[in-house]
């Protein structure tokens, strides 16, 4: 799903962007070597648990080959990558303990009131 959203925003501006897969690290070397070749502008890694465990290759491989990259998770930027975009997880843990709190005392989940995060991540 995530990638046909990314495609359609895409479109919707008139951008082209190319499917790059990895599952390995192998094709994660790879693939930077294919974006080197391409001389791609950006690169936007998926939301996904094996790129958040391959962190420090991403961001290494990003610098090396000076292609600027958005990631989905704070860390990423904390261990020097460019830009992340996603909640603030530490205020995320917050509000479910707040919501277990109330769910412990009696209210029903459902009439939970269900909550966007708004709330900006802390500078460094």
């Amino acid at each position: 799903m995530q990638v046909n959203d990314i495609k359609s925003a895409a479109r919707s501006v008139g951008q082209e962007i190319d499917l790059l897969q990895a599952s390995t690290i192998r094709d994660i070397d790879a693939a930077f070597k294919r974006l080197a070749e391409m001389r791609a502008d950006a690169l936007l890694v998926a939301t996904d648990p094996f790129f958040f465990t391959r962190a420090a290759q991403l961001v290494v491989l990003a610098t090396r080959h000076a292609i600027p990259t958005l990631y989905h998770r704070r860390e990423f930027v904390v261990i020097g990558g460019l830009i992340s975009y996603g909640t603030n997880t530490e205020d995320t843990y917050r509000v479910l303990g707040v919501y277990a709190g109330r769910i412990f005392k009696g209210e029903k989940p459902g009439d939970l009131p269900i909550q966007l995060p708004t709330k900006p991540r802390p500078k460094e």
